[in-house]
């Protein structure tokens, strides 16, 4: 599936292990909401019309990225998406994610 998240073991020594799995898999929705974060401070802070809509479409775009990584679902066929990997993985980490993500948006909403 495009843009999936395979977790492939090269090195026999190497054990990854559920821990790492889970990290490597909550990676990518955290990353989103920081970045998503930084955008919309630039997006507050910028003078010109252009650069302010470039910030407010990364903000967008990230804040996306990360609530559909999120969502916690087992697709047909048996396909699981990220989010269902992090939240069988640590619920709390998960909640962070789901969190962060309602707390951007409500922010956004309000100012």
């Amino acid at each position: 599936v495009y843009g999936s998240t395979y977790v492939k073991q090269t090195d026999y020594r190497y054990k990854l292990g559920r821990e790492g799995t889970g990290i490597a898999f909550a990676v990518g929705p955290l990353v989103s909401l920081a970045l998503a974060t930084v955008f919309w401070f630039l997006a507050s802070y910028v003078y010109t019309d252009s650069l302010a809509i470039l910030c407010r479409s990364g903000f967008i775009l990230n804040l996306a990225n990360a609530v559909f990584n999120a969502i916690p679902v087992q697709g047909a066929g048996g396909f699981v998406w990220d989010g269902r990997k992090i939240f069988e993985w640590d619920k709390a980490v998960w909640l962070i994610i789901v969190a962060g993500s309602i707390a951007l948006i409500v922010i956004d909403t309000l100012y």
